[in-house]
């Protein structure tokens, strides 16, 4: 039965993806596995962030690292949690890193970049602010203190087309 990797493993490969200086086999499986002393481990863990952090170039700035620091403990947390209450069965491991990378990962990464670029223009040429798939409040409804009127997709969309 394959298993769901755990956070150490995957921080593991995440550290050999940047290509930083590597650990030994038995460093790694004593890390992986977690066969070391608390002290180590929270050492070991605390070199890998770290050169995660310089590799990422964010090392420099305290609330950039604070702030993924939060993120992967809420991504240990989750996964610790997938871990235990996933039962993989017969799964190859192909097929479960498949499905942790589509419907955990990328969605989870996806969210994460969003929040952190908030405030920059990421949709050049698209309407700031609104969807054009969803209804919306009409903007001259927002600015008086007028009853909301509700602006629907179909509407929004040709709205947007006319304007450009």
């Amino acid at each position: 039965m394959n298993t769901i990797p755990s956070i150490e493993s995957i921080l593991l490969q995440v550290h050999q993806s940047l290509e930083l200086p590597p650990y030994t086999s038995k460093q790694k499986a004593s890390f992986a596995q977690l066969k070391r002393p608390l002290s180590r481990h929270f050492e070991q863990m605390n070199e890998i962030l770290d050169g995660i952090y310089r590799a990422l170039e964010i090392h420099n700035d305290e609330s950039a690292c604070a702030d993924l620091s939060n993120h992967i403990v809420n991504f240990a947390l989750f996964q610790k949690a997938l871990e235990l209450k996933t039962w993989t069965f017969n799964a190859d491991a192909k097929q479960v890193i498949w499905q942790l990378v589509s419907h955990s990962y990328v969605p989870g990464i996806a969210r994460f970049m969003a929040f952190w670029n908030l405030d920059d223009i990421t949709d050049k040429g698209m309407p700031g602010g609104a969807f054009l798939v969803f209804a919306n409040r009409n903007r001259r409804s927002l600015e008086s203190n007028d009853a909301c009127r509700a602006s629907l997709c179909l509407a929004s969309r040709l709205n947007w087309y006319s304007i450009r």
